[in-house]
Parts: structure tokens; C-alpha cells; sequence
């Protein structure tokens, strides 16, 4: 890009004539009267901060002024900034759980069943019946009692379920002979309400006053609340004669007490009793991946979703409790309790979300670990005393997830995680200055601030910066890794500012701003935690790590070719009736550089009609500079007489603007510092023989 200097001062003088006033022109005729006459046409000061203001448009922020008056070029950018998302996301953790019912368990049947003789032998035979019947009270002889039967009779009625069926058990079956008789043969049936049978189980012989006990499998059967005792078979000597007696009471018994040991149930309907089905802690490791061993965490955001299938026709309370998180110190734990109302169907399905913000969790367990969430999940089943279907296969598929976990604050050792910043380009303001010219710059300055928030230090490597222009590229050397420093522990809001200072003597940093860049492209790498631990470190959710570069130059160097561009308006009427004469150059240079001027003459729409001379003129030489750039001598002048045909005349009448370009060039070897003083004053003027015409009066009397 072509910067245009445009700051000029235009000083016009006209011209006047003294006539004698005793001077009568209706005496005289004249024609091509040519006396010459002398008029200015430029006369302007530059200065290299007005120069340069206009070269920014306008705007002239980078520049500043020390108080040597000394101009300096600085600008300043923010390369990059990090925050917490940045180095550290916690990954959401997912917590399964699945349980099917405990084998259901029906309280221990325990049923004492009184079979009284009377209602046995209302089941007999005659004589047998009548005999026994008769004797009721009496010492008499009992009969002998043939092989029949004894008859169905109620054997308990159980509340607890309608009907079970058993993948284990036994029903134990202890009789007792309360009859005054021995007994043998004593064949018993269990069966139930709808005469399916429970087991069958035979006595040999039970004499009188003695118990003896029988097992029944319940493997694979269902028993339903209400069970029979059917007497298959009984048989009996007697008394043993006709003449041997024995006190009969049709209220004695047969004793039968069914117990039952180890049932295990399947399925069946039955009340559910009110218990705790699931009573457990699962232990979620908060592994970053990095070595961290972690203490605290305080969270922003963050929340418990939660997706259940409750396969129990139940209702159910599922307790979902952080043991080691806390809304304040010392405060009640994390406790949460979710409702499942079965509506006595075979399947609910319940979901929802449980807010963690704010909560601050304990990520020792209390002390005894670390990185550890402990979770504890519990199931209460609570009863409707109401029969309901259930099966040894029903149970609870739960789906727990800690998600989307933000960072208020979290502590312990950090470990060492190394960091990629992504390659990227950021404006580099420097490249306003955009001369058109070979500038070298003996002191560019570029300070890389590096303000770190996090409570770690950072190790970061420096050494891949690239600085570009639309045509080539300039890498950056001489820097490295370099370590960062990170505010105390205790001060969890402060940040620490770690400048680093780039200059010649360690850098090749002229050689990347004598490219003008307009862009910085950076992709930075570095570390947590650089060197040996353990470490106490700290983030918060302001936590961050940025990157700012400021550049500062002074206008102290050496230049090639720098060229200034002023635009000025043309004075035409200087010109008019000009015929012939001269262009007198004076030009005073306060600049501690070479220069070569030229003018041109343009119209309105800045076609060039005509220049000053065929070539630049070189007018001005170097002024003298000291070791320091300090400029030394007076200001060069030099004057200069540039003759002007009629050609050029009557080009330039029709001139509507005058550009003035000098180039500008400090001697090889050198380098020179330009202050606000510094300056260099143009004039230009006309000298010039003119045509006049003077006519006499013709009517004018003498």
C-alpha cells in the first residue's frame, strides 16, 4: 500500500503595481509590453509526525512521544487467552445399577392342625363308627380299625399370600397321637383349596402319645392360603380285645403342626412386606487422565440425570445421596429422594434431572482416598398389605449420570498435563505503518505479558511464532520454554503477570518487523505443573491463562528509499500571461537523511501534465549523525533554478494540483533517530517574464 503524505501549508502572495499617479495612459499605446515579475506557488513544512498521522488515516494511537520528543511506534494485541474449559473438563460419569427382587420370602409357616377323633370316624365304616360313636366317654373296648379313610380336614388359611410357587423348601409335617389307640399306617395328603396336591407322607406306626415327623419337597410346587389335610389311610389294633377297655373321648386328636424351613418363592401373589431392597455405594473415580490426585471439587453447574425401570407392582422410594457433598461446610449431606408409584403395572419408567449446583464435594471420602465421588443408592419397597403378582424376575434397571460438571473451584495436586494451543492468526497492528520504503530497525522492542490466573505455575514453549505479510514470512527465533508463575493458594482471585522481553540482543526480532507483518500466526505448547511435585494447586471458573504482546520502536534506524507524498492545490493565477522564466527551488532539511525531489503538475482528476524537471533532482545531502543516531551540523539548504519553456508553461496553466515526492535516505552504515523538531521546509517560486497589453484611449481628448 502507497501512503499519500498530504499535510501542507499553501502561502499565495499576489502581485501588485505601482503606477506614478501623474501617469497618463490615454497618452500612450503599447503592445507586448514584458516586464518580469516574481510570485511563490509552495511554501510547506513536513514534519515526520504529521507525516505519519496521515499515514494512519487519522489515527495516530500507535504513535507516542517520549520526553526527549523522541517518536516511538507501539502497539498492543492480545494473542490468546484460556480458561478453565480450556485444561481442564470433567467428562460426565455414568453410574449403572440393576438388581432383581431378592428371592421373595413369606414368613415361616408354623400351623397346628387339631384332627379330632370324631370327625375321623364319621368318615368310618360300620361297625367300626357306630361302635366308636356309642363309646364316647366311656372305658370300653376300642375296635380294631381296618385300612380306610379319615376324611379332608382344614389345614390353615394364610393372609400373607393368595398363592406362591417355590423354587425351594420343605413343609415339615409332625403328627401326635392323642387317640388312646395305636396307629399305623397313617397316610397323609396335603392338598390345596382346588384339591392340587401339595405332598403325601405316611406313619408306619405312631403309638399312643408319641410324635413322629414327615418332610414334603416344595420345589416346583404352588401352594395356595388355604391347604387341606386329607387322611388318606389309617388303620389301628384296637385296644386290643373285647375285653380290654380304654377311655374314649370323640375330642381326642391327631395332632399334625406343619412348619415350613428355607421357602424360597419364585413368583406368585402375595403381599409385599415393606423393606429395603438396595442398600449400596458405588465409588465414581474423577481420573482427569493427568495424575491429578484431587481433594475438593465446588461446583458451578452440574447435575444427577437419572432414567429408572421399576419392574415391582409396588410403590418404591429410591434414596440417591452424596455422602461427602455438602451446600456449606459442616452442612446436611446430599440427599435426594425419588418417588416410584407403580400404579400396579409390570413396568414404570421414571426420569428427571437433580440440580448439584453449589454443592461441594469431598473427594477424599472423608480422609481415606482421593478423586473419589462416593454415591450411595437405596431402594425401599413400601407395602399396599394388598396381594399383588410379582416374580423372582422383577426387579430395577436405574441409569445414573453426573453430567455436564462445571468448575467453581477445585484443589489438590494438579499433575502434569501437557497442552496444545491451537494454531492461529491474530491482526498485527504494526503493519499500519505501512512504508513504502527499506526500513531496518536498530531497537525494536516486544514484550510477550503472560498473566496467569490458575494456582499452578505453566511451563510454555515460546519458540513457534511466525509473523506474515501478503508475500513472505518471518520466524520469530531465540525464544524457548519459559516458566510462569501462579498466585498463592490462599489468594484464589489474584493472578501473577510474567513479562517477557524480546529485543535484538536475544531475538531476530528486526528482521521479522522489517517485513511489515500484518499477521502473527502462534501455536504455543506447554505444560501444567513444570518440575517435581507433589503440588498444591487450585482453578476456579475465572481462572485463566493469556497471552498479550505488546511492541514498541522507536523511530531509530535506517532507511532506504522512504518517500513522502505531499498533495498540494495549485495557484493557475501565478501563471497567467507567464511566457517564459524559472522555478527557483529552496529547500531546508532538518531530517538527518539524503533526498531527491520532484514535482508534478496534475489536473483535477490527477493526470500528470508536466513534472519539474525531466528526473529527480538530488538536492539535499546527509546531515551528519553521532554514534546514537543524534543528529549533528545545521540543517542542509539547498537551492535550485529549474528554467521553464513554453511547453511547460502551457502544461502547467492547466494544472490543478502540485504533488511533491521526495525520497528519502540515511548514508549506508547509518542509523538515525527522528524526533517531533525534525522537519524539512519547501519552497517554490515562479520567476517569470509576462505579456501585458496597454490600449490608449482613441476617444480621449489631449
Amino acid at each position: 500500500m502507497k501512503n499519500i503524505f498530504t499535510a501542507y501549508f499553501l502561502v499565495i502572495i499576489s502581485l501588485s503595481s505601482c503606477l506614478k499617479e501623474d501617469y497618463d495612459f490615454n497618452e500612450i499605446s503599447l503592445e507586448n509590453y514584458n516586464p518580469a515579475v516574481a510570485a511563490p506557488i509552495v511554501n510547506t513544512r513536513l514534519t515526520l509526525h504529521d507525516l505519519l498521522g496521515e499515514t494512519l488515516e487519522g489515527d495516530s494511537s500507535i504513535l507516542s512521544i517520549d520526553e526527549d520528543s523522541l517518536l516511538w511506534v507501539t502497539t498492543s494485541s492480545r494473542l490468546f487467552q484460556m480458561g478453565v474449559s480450556d485444561l481442564f473438563d470433567i467428562p460426565d460419569e455414568n453410574i449403572s445399577q440393576s438388581f432383581i427382587m431378592n428371592p421373595f420370602s413369606i414368613t415361616d409357616l408354623n400351623e397346628n392342625v387339631s384332627v379330632k377323633l370324631g370327625d375321623v370316624v364319621s368318615n368310618f365304616a360300620d361297625p367300626e363308627k357306630t361302635q366308636i360313636q356309642s363309646a364316647d366317654g366311656l372305658d370300653a373296648p376300642f375296635p380294631a380299625i381296618p385300612s380306610q379313610s379319615g376324611g379332608e380336614h382344614n389345614a390353615g388359611t394364610f393372609s400373607e399370600f393368595s398363592s406362591v410357587n417355590f423354587t425351594a423348601g420343605t413343609l415339615t409335617l409332625t403328627v401326635t397321637n392323642n387317640w388312646p389307640i395305636d396307629l399305623n399306617n397313617l397316610i397323609l395328603e396335603l392338598k390345596n383349596s382346588d384339591n392340587s396336591v401339595l405332598g403325601t407322607v405316611t406313619y408306619p406306626s405312631v403309638p399312643v402319645g408319641t410324635s413322629l415327623a414327615k418332610y414334603i419337597d416344595l420345589t416346583g410346587k404352588t401352594m395356595d392360603n388355604a391347604i387341606k389335610a386329607n387322611i388318606v389311610n389309617i388303620e389301628s389294633p384296637g385296644s386290643g380285645g373285647p375285653f380290654v377297655t380304654v377311655p374314649i373321648s370323640l375330642a381326642d386328636d391327631i395332632a399334625i403342626n406343619i412348619a415350613s424351613a428355607g421357602l424360597v418363592v419364585s413368583s406368585g401373589t402375595a403381599i409385599f412386606p415393606s423393606s429395603q431392597v438396595l442398600n449400596d455405594i458405588i465409588s465414581v473415580d474423577m481420573d482427569l487422565g493427568n495424575g491429578e490426585t484431587l481433594n475438593s471439587l465446588k461446583l458451578k453447574n452440574g447435575s444427577i440425570e437419572y432414567s429408572i425401570d421399576y419392574g415391582i407392582r409396588e410403590t418404591a422410594i429410591l434414596t440417591l445421596s452424596l455422602p461427602y457433598a455438602t451446600l456449606t461446610e459442616g452442612g446436611a449431606a446430599f440427599s435426594e429422594e425419588i418417588d416410584i408409584n407403580s400404579n400396579n403395572v409390570t413396568s414404570t419408567t421414571v426420569s428427571g434431572s437433580i440440580d448439584l449446583s453449589g454443592y461441594t464435594i469431598d473427594l477424599t471420602a472423608g480422609g481415606t482416598g482421593s478423586n473419589q465421588i462416593d454415591v450411595r443408592i437405596e431402594a425401599d419397597v413400601v407395602s399396599s398389605n394388598i396381594p399383588v403378582p410379582f416374580a423372582q424376575t422383577d426387579g430395577v434397571d436405574a441409569d445414573f449420570t453426573l453430567a455436564n460438571l462445571e468448575i467453581e473451584f477445585l484443589d489438590g495436586d494438579l499433575g502434569s498435563q501437557i497442552f496444545t494451543l491451537a494454531t492461529d492468526t491474530v491482526d498485527f497492528g504494526f503493519s499500519e505503518l505501512d512504508f513504502d520504503a527499506n526500513i531496518t530497525l536498530a531497537d525494536p522492542r516486544l514484550t510477550l505479558s503472560i498473566t496467569n490466573s490458575f494456582g499452578m505455575e505453566l511451563g510454555i514453549d515460546l519458540g513457534d511464532l511466525v509473523a506474515e505479510n501478503e508475500t513472505t514470512s518471518q520466524s520469530l527465533t531465540g525464544l524457548g520454554l519459559v516458566t510462569i508463575g501462579a498466585p498463592e493458594y490462599e489468594n484464589f482471585t489474584d493472578s501473577v503477570t510474567t513479562p517477557i522481553l524480546i529485543n535484538t540482543a536475544t531475538t531476530n526480532i528486526a528482521d521479522v518487523l522489517a517485513i511489515k507483518p500484518n499477521r502473527l500466526i502462534f501455536g504455543m505448547t506447554g505444560s501444567t505443573n513444570p518440575g517435581s511435585g507433589p503440588f498444591n494447586n487450585f482453578i476456579t471458573d475465572e481462572s485463566y491463562v493469556s497471552v498479550a504482546m505488546d511492541i514498541e520502536v522507536p523511530l531509530y534506524g535506517s532507511v532506504d528509499g522512504f518517500q513522502l507524498v505531499d498533495t498540494l492545490d495549485f495557484p493557475v493565477e501565478a501563471f497567467e500571461n507567464v511566457l517564459t522564466g524559472l522555478i527557483r527551488t529552496q529547500i531546508k532539511n532538518g531530517f538527518p537523511v539524503s533526498a531527491s525531489v520532484q514535482a508534478y503538475f496534475v489536473d483535477e482528476d490527477f493526470v500528470v501534465l508536466d513534472s519539474l524537471s525531466s528526473t529527480a533532482i538530488t538536492v539535499l545531502r546527509s546531515i551528519d549523525v553521532d554514534g546514537d543516531g543524534e543528529l549533528l551540523g545545521e540543517v542542509t539548504e539547498n537551492e535550485t533554478d529549474i528554467e521553464l519553456t513554453e511547453i511547460m508553461v502551457n502544461n502547467i496553466k492547466n494544472a490543478a494540483k502540485i504533488i511533491l515526492v521526495s525520497n528519502l535516505s540515511t548514508a549506508e552504515g547509518n542509523s538515525a533517530k527522528f524526533y517531533t523538531n525534525y522537519g524539512m521546509d519547501i519552497q517554490l517560486g515562479v520567476y517569470a517574464k509576462v505579456k501585458v497589453e496597454l490600449k490608449k484611449d482613441e476617444d480621449a481628448t489631449e
